[in-house]
């Protein structure tokens, strides 16, 4: 996830009130909307206010892509993505109007062991590449 200089974008279509086959046809279409424009990108799980959902995690340094990612998230109809930097791995949300909230530091707290799980309990997290990320 870490690279020189470059964001992380996270990104999902998830909506609380849609069926579950529902959800699956909004991340394919938007997997379909980021392939679109160009990005290559990776999935994962995000854990927000405990609904576990699929997320979509893109990679880049491309100076437009915030643009890029408030546009979907208006299309989608997202409250917020969330931007992980490379360099720090400083975590902010990105919201629909073009404002940023810096909500701390991205951290990896290990693989799925029991131990690792326990603390993510009632936790926001991220489940990527076997690993658990979350924001302190």
């Amino acid at each position: 996830m870490k690279s020189n200089g470059s964001k992380t974008f996270f990104i999902s279509a998830f909506k609380n009130n849609l069926t579950a086959a529902e959800n699956l046809d909004r991340h394919s279409a938007l997997r379909h909307s980021i392939t679109k424009l160009g990005y290559i990108k990776d999935e994962g799980i995000g854990c927000f206010n405990n609904n576990p959902e699929l997320t979509i995690l893109v990679n880049t340094n491309l100076t437009n892509a915030e643009e890029d990612f408030i546009s979907l998230m208006k299309q989608y109809n997202q409250e917020c993505v969330l931007i992980v930097h490379g360099i720090d791995s400083a975590a902010q949300l990105l919201y629909p109007d073009g404002t940023t909230k810096t909500i701390g530091k991205m951290k990896c707290i290990g693989g799925e062991d029991g131990v690792t799980t326990e603390p993510l309990r009632g936790r926001d997290y991220t489940y990527v590449n076997e690993k658990y990320y979350i924001v302190e």
